[in-house]
C-alpha cells in the first residue's frame, strides 16, 4: 500500500498499523513471536495447512525495513485554494502516420491556467518502450520554441534558471524507457501552453499480425524506496491519483494513417471503439475522438496485410555521413519435432493491490487454461506474491488432474491486496529444487507496478541458468517496460493480456511457442555488402513466428545478399535476401533513430544502468548517443525556453498533474484500506435523563472501500465504505443520576461497524451520513451510595450490541470529522456481575437494558 501526500496516511504507516494488529492478533493465536520469525517461520509454515502462519509471515515481510515515508503515488486531493488550476492538462492528442513497419507519432498537450496564481505543471506520461524521441517544440502565444538535446543535468539547469528568470519553459526527461516528465514552468493565469514532441518507432509483426500500442496512463509503482534522500530519477513515483473509475480530467484522441504498398487486409481496436476510413486497399484512416473516458488504458491497433510482402525486405536510407539500413527477414520454416524435453513450469501470480478485481479474475482465468493445458509428464509449482510470498509445494507436482485442481484451488482463494514485493517472488522461485530431467520454464503473471526493473533484469540474468521466462502482464495499461525486460533477459517471450477474452489465446499462443523448437544458433551474414555496427551483435533464439530484425550502417554500394541460418534439433535452417530488392528512400530517415535507440537499449542491457552507476564509460557512450543523433535518453533531456521574460520566478506554485487510475485497476493498488488514528471525544446522552457522560481516547480504525460512485456535478462523489473501527476511550466523567451518584469509567473498548454515505465536493469537505452499530463493551469503577445494591464492586462490566443512524459533516477529507449520531439499543445490554445496565439506559422487565439518546463526537484523525 504505497504512501500519500499529507492529507492521505502513508504506506509506512499504514503497513506497521497492519503488520501490529497481524502480529498482535498471532501472538494471541499462535505461539510464534516476533523472536521466532528467523527460526521457527520455515517453508513448512507457509504452507496451507498453517494459514495462520503464512498471514503472519506476510504481515512482517510487507513492513520495510526503514521507518521512514516510502516514495509512492497517493489520491489526489482537491485544493481548496480556489485561485491555484490543480489540474493544468486539459487535453492530450497524437498524431500517427505509419508506413509500412514504421509509426512516426506527433504528440500535443495543452496546459491552460484557469486559476489566478503563476504554475508549475509537472505531469508524468508513459510511451512505448521502442520509442525514439527525437524533436520537442513548446508554443507560447504565436511564438514557436524549438528545444534542444542537452546533457540531463545540463537540461534541468537551464530550465530551472529560466523559471527563476520568470520565463516559459518545458523540460522532457526519461524517468524509465517508458515513462517520461513533462515540466512546463510559469505559465500565467489565462495562458494556454501547447507542447508537441516526436518519436518513431519499428512495429514488428508476429504470424503476419501487425499492432501499434499508444500507452495513456502509468500505472501506480509500488515502492519502498525512502523519500527521503531518494535520488531525482525515482521521485517521479510519487504521482498523485485519482480513485478507480474516474474520468481523466483532461482529454485524450488520436488520428493515424496508415498506409502500404499492399492492401489492407484487417484492422481493429480491441481497446477502444474506433472509426476507420478505406481511402484505398492500400490507404486507411483511424480516428479516436477526444474523449476524458479514452485515457485510462492503453490504445491498441492490430491490422493484418494480404500477403507477406511487408514481413520481408530490407530498408536504405543514404544519410549525409553514414547510410542505415533496416532488414527485417521471415525465418525459415521449422518442422516440428516430437522429441521434446519434458517441463517443469513454475508459475508466479501477482496477488498484490493493484491486482485486486479485474487484473486478478483475468489472471485466474489465465491460470486455469495455462495448468489446463499441461501434459501428463510434465511438473508445474505455483508461487503467490504481494507483500509477501506463499509457495504451493515443496517441489513442483506432476500435473495429473487431482494437482492441477490443487493449484487451481490455490491461486482461485486467493485475493488482491498488499505491497508488490516482486523481488523475493523471484528469489524463492529460482531456489526451488528442480525435477530431473526436465527443462524449467517460470511463467510469471503480473501488471508490472513496481519500480524494481533493473534489479529484477538483474535477478534473471544472474540465476535463470538454462531456464527460460515467459511473462504475461495482466490488465489494460501494464508496465510493458518490465514485462518485455523480464522476458529478454530470461530469453522468453513478453505476453500481454488485455482483459479475459483475451486470456484463453494467450495461453494457447504460449502453448504453441513452446511445442515447437527452439530455433537456435541464428547468424546473419553478408555476401558483398559492407556492413558495420548491427544491432543487435548477435540474434536472440527464436519461440515466436517473427521476422528476424537487424539494424546497422553500410558503406558503399548498396548490393550483394544476406544470408540469416539458424538450426533446431534435427534440422539446419537457411534464409536469403537480396540487397538490391530494397527500398532506398530519404523518406527512411528514422532508420538513423531506431539503429541509434536499440544501440542505447543494448548497452543498458549489457551493462544494467542504474540510478548513481558509476560506469562512466558505458554512460558516455549513451550520452554521445543521445547528443549526435538528438535523441531523449536516462541522460540527455530537451528544454525549450522561451526568450519573453513573462512573470515573477518567486512566486510560482507547482502543481501535479492526476492522473486516472488504469481501468480495471482498483483502490487497492495504492491501499484500499486505510488504516486511521484519531482523538475522539463524544459525550453519549440518554434522552430518559438517568446517564450522560464526557468521554475522550485514541481511535484505530481500519477504513476498507467497497466501492465509490463518481458524482456529476463540481467533482463530487459518494463513497460508500465499510469500516473496522476500534476505539480505546477513557471516560473523563460519567453522570448517571444524581440519586445513584457519579461513577469513573475505566475503559470502554468500542468495534464499529456499518457503512457511511460521504458526499463530498471538490475539497472533498461535505455532509456525511450514517448507518450501523457498535458493540460495546464497558468496566468502571464506580462511587455509589451503599445503598445501591449489587453496584459496588470495581470490575462491574456490562455489553450489547447498538444501532447507530446520524448525519456528520466531515473537512478536508479525514482531517477533521464532527459528527452527531442518534443511536438505539437494537439488542440487549447485558449486564455482569450485579450490574443492573442503568449506566447505558433503562432496565427492561428482563433486567436487561435500553438505549435511546445521541453521540456528539469530535475526532481528529491522522
Amino acid at each position: 500500500m504505497p504512501s500519500t501526500d499529507s492529507s492521505v496516511m502513508t504506506t509506512s504507516l499504514r503497513r506497521n498499523c497492519l503488520a501490529l494488529i497481524a502480529a498482535v492478533f498471532i501472538v494471541q493465536v499462535s505461539p510464534l513471536t516476533l523472536a521466532d520469525q528467523e527460526t521457527q517461520v520455515q517453508p513448512a509454515l507457509v504452507e496451507k495447512s498453517n494459514p495462520r502462519a503464512r498471514f503472519y509471515k506476510a504481515a512482517i515481510q510487507s513492513v520495510p525495513q526503514q521507518g521512514d515515508k516510502t516514495l509512492s503515488p497517493y489520491f489526489f486531493v482537491f485544493s481548496d485554494d480556489p485561485e491555484t488550476d490543480r489540474l493544468p492538462l486539459k487535453s492530450t492528442r497524437a498524431d500517427i502516420q505509419i508506413a509500412g513497419v514504421i509509426a512516426n507519432v506527433k504528440v500535443t498537450q495543452v496546459y491552460k491556467n484557469e486559476g489566478d496564481n503563476i504554475l508549475e505543471a509537472v505531469y508524468i506520461f508513459p510511451s512505448s518502450t521502442r520509442a525514439a524521441v527525437y524533436a520537442m517544440r513548446m508554443t507560447v502565444g504565436e511564438r514557436i520554441i524549438e528545444a534542444q538535446i542537452m546533457k540531463r543535468e545540463q537540461a534541468r539547469e537551464t530550465y530551472e534558471k529560466a523559471k527563476r528568470e520568470g520565463r516559459t519553459a518545458s523540460l522532457l526527461e526519461q524517468q524509465r524507457p517508458n515513462v517520461f516528465q513533462m515540466n512546463v514552468a510559469n505559465i500565467l493565469p489565462g495562458d494556454q501552453i501547447k507542447v508537441e514532441f516526436s518519436f518513431t518507432e519499428l512495429l514488428v509483426p508476429e504470424d503476419n499480425i501487425y499492432e501499434f500500442v499508444y500507452p495513456t496512463v502509468v500505472g501506480p509503482r509500488y515502492s519502498t524506496v525512502v523519500k527521503d534522500g531518494a535520488p531525482e530519477t525515482e521521485k517521479w513515483v510519487e504521482t498523485p491519483y485519482l480513485h478507480g473509475g474516474q474520468a481523466a480530467p483532461y482529454s485524450f484522441g488520436l488520428d493515424i494513417g496508415l498506409r502500404s504498398g499492399v492492401p489492407v487486409q484487417g484492422i481493429v481496436s480491441p481497446s477502444h471503439k474506433i472509426e476507420t476510413e478505406f481511402i484505398s486497399d492500400g490507404e486507411v484512416k483511424v480516428n479516436l475522438a477526444e474523449d476524458n473516458q479514452a485515457a485510462n488504458r492503453d490504445f491498441v491497433l492490430r491490422y493484418s496485410f494480404s500477403g507477406p510482402q511487408i514481413a520481408s525486405g530490407m530498408l536504405l536510407y543514404p544519410g549525409q555521413d553514414e547510410n542505415f539500413f533496416l532488414l527485417m527477414m521471415e525465418p525459415p520454416e521449422r518442422i516440428r519435432s516430437g522429441d521434446i524435453v519434458p517441463r517443469e513450469y513454475i508459475f508466479i501470480v501477482d496477488v498484490s493491490g493493484s491486482m485486486d478485481g479485474f487484473p486478478l479474475d483475468v489472471s485466474k482465468q489465465l491460470m486455469d487454461d495455462l495448468l489446463s493445458g499441461l501434459n501428463a509428464d510434465e511438473f508445474f509449482n505455483v508461487i503467490l506474491f504481494a507483500g509477501g510470498s506463499d509457495v504451493l509445494a515443496r517441489r513442483s507436482l506432476l500435473a495429473t488432474r487431482r494437482n492441477i485442481r490443487q493449484g487451481l484451488r490455490f491461486v482461485c482463494e486467493s485475493s488482491g491486496g498488499g505491497g508488490t514485493n516482486l523481488l523475493p517472488a523471484l528469489r524463492k522461485a529460482l531456489a526451488l529444487r528442480r525435477r530431473e530431467g526436465t527443462a524449467r520454464i517460470i511463467v510469471v503473471i503480473t501488471d508490472g507496478y513496481v519500480g524494481v526493473e533493473k534489479e529484477s533484469f538483474d535477478v534473471i540474468r544472474e540465476n535463470m541458468g538454462k531456464a527460460n521466462l515467459f511473462a504475461f502482464g495482466i490488465g489494460s495499461s501494464v508496465n510493458r517496460f518490465l514485462i518485455e525486460g523480464m522476458a529478454r533477459a530470461g530469453h522468453g517471450e513478453p505476453f500481454i493480456v488485455l482483459g479475459g477474452a483475451e486470456a484463453e489465446k494467450q495461453a494457447a499462443r504460449f502453448k504453441e511457442y513452446i511445442s515447437a523448437p527452439l530455433m537456435q544458433g541464428i547468424s546473419v551474414e553478408f555476401e558483398e555488402f559492407d556492413a558495420y555496427d548491427l544491432e543487435p551483435i548477435a540474434v536472440p533464439d527464436l519461440f515466436a513466428q517473427r521476422p528476424v530484425v537487424v539494424f546497422g550502417k553500410y558503406r558503399g554500394q548498396p548490393r550483394g545478399s544476406v544470408v540469416i541460418r539458424g538450426h533446431v534439433p534435427g534440422q539446419k535452417l537457411e534464409g536469403r535476401q537480396a540487397v538490391s530488392e530494397g527500398i532506398i528512400s530519404e523518406q527512411n530517415e528514422a532508420l538513423r533513430y531506431l539503429w541509434a535507440r536499440q544501440r542505447i537499449m543494448r548497452l543498458a542491457d549489457m551493462n544494467n544502468l542504474a540510478p548513481g552507476s558509476q560506469n562512466q564509460p558505458i554512460i558516455d557512450q549513451v550520452t554521445e548517443l543521445g547528443l549526435k543523433y538528438n535523441l531523449m535518453t536516462k541522460f540527455t533531456s530537451f528544454v525549450a525556453v522561451d526568450t519573453e521574460v513573462r512573470a515573477d520566478g518567486t512566486k510560482s506554485t507547482t502543481v501535479r498533474q492526476a492522473v486516472p487510475m488504469p481501468k480495471g485497476v482498483s483502490d487497492s493498488a495504492l491501499g484500499s484500506g486505510e488504516m486511521l488514528a484519531s482523538c475522539e471525544f463524544s459525550s453519549p446522552y440518554n434522552s430518559s435523563g438517568s446517564f450522560f457522560s464526557f468521554e475522550g481516547g485514541l481511535r484505530f480504525a481500519i477504513n476498507l472501500d467497497v466501492f465509490t460512485l463518481t458524482g456529476s456535478t463540481d467533482g463530487g462523489n459518494i463513497n460508500h465504505f465499510a469500516e473496522i473501527d476500534f476505539l480505546l476511550m477513557w471516560p473523563l466523567f460519567k453522570y448517571w443520576n444524581p440519586y445513584y451518584g457519579l461513577g469513573m469509567g475505566v475503559f470502554a473498548p468500542r468495534v464499529r461497524f456499518g457503512f457511511d454515505v460521504f458526499f463530498a465536493g471538490r475539497d472533498e469537505s461535505g455532509l456525511m451520513l450514517k448507518l450501523g452499530g457498535r458493540y460495546i463493551l464497558t468496566t468502571w469503577v464506580a462511587d455509589q451510595p451503599d445503598s445501591y445494591e449489587n453496584f459496588d464492586a470495581k470490575d462491574d462490566y456490562a455489553h450489547g450490541f447498538m444501532g447507530e443512524i446520524g448525519v456528520g459533516w466531515r473537512f478536508g477529507g479525514h482531517d477533521l470529522g464532527i459528527q452527531l449520531l442518534a443511536m438505539y439499543l437494537v439488542g440487549p445490554m447485558w449486564p455482569q456481575k450485579g450490574a443492573q445496565g442503568r449506566s447505558f439506559g433503562d432496565v427492561s422487565p428482563s433486567g436487561t437494558a435500553v438505549f435511546h439518546g445521541g453521540t456528539l463526537s469530535l475526532a481528529l484523525d491522522w
